[in-house]
């Protein structure tokens, strides 16, 4: 009964061993059992076979953490304060980092399987990263179509 408690409390349950490779392990480790299984996925999600991949989401990732040493872009990232924007629904998650001298960035995650029309705000219209390759679709409403779980940061400077 303790177990069965503990494994519906326990984190490991939402955790497995690093994919490096399609190795056995997953290249995580050469212990003939881990303590953790291995995600059977890792014979083709692994960063060996995503990192040669510029549209992996290893590379996204690495795109993404990169802001945080940018130039341009590292004051608002670490230091610009934190503002949910009102066009936040169960659909989308959207909120900027804004500096005192109103530059920042906005973030915008459609969370959903379907195109969501979403409004950025007022001169932040510069794509500075995001999962797809181009820029959403502006509508003649002013609107952008957020395509099924896409995530656009834009600037304003």
């Amino acid at each position: 009964e303790s177990w069965a408690a503990m494994n519906r409390r326990s984190r490991d349950n939402s955790r497995t061993p690093m994919q490096w490779n399609d190795s056995e392990n997953a290249g995580f480790s050469a212990a003939e059992k881990t303590w953790l299984r291995v995600n059977p996925n890792y014979v083709s999600l692994n960063a060996e076979s995503e990192s040669p991949d510029p549209y992996s989401v290893l590379n996204y990732y690495r795109k993404l953490t990169a802001l945080r040493k940018d130039k341009d872009y590292k004051e608002a990232v670490v230091y610009g304060l934190f503002a949910p924007l009102s066009d936040t629904t169960d659909e989308i998650i959207a909120y900027q980092r804004l500096l005192p001298d109103g530059k920042g960035l906005t973030i915008a995650i459609n969370n959903s399987d379907r195109l969501i029309a979403f409004k950025l705000p007022a001169a932040f219209e510069k794509r500075v990263l995001g999962n797809y390759e181009d820029f959403p679709e502006k509508k003649a409403s002013g609107n952008y179509l957020l395509r099924p779980y896409e995530a656009l940061v834009t600037t304003n400077y």
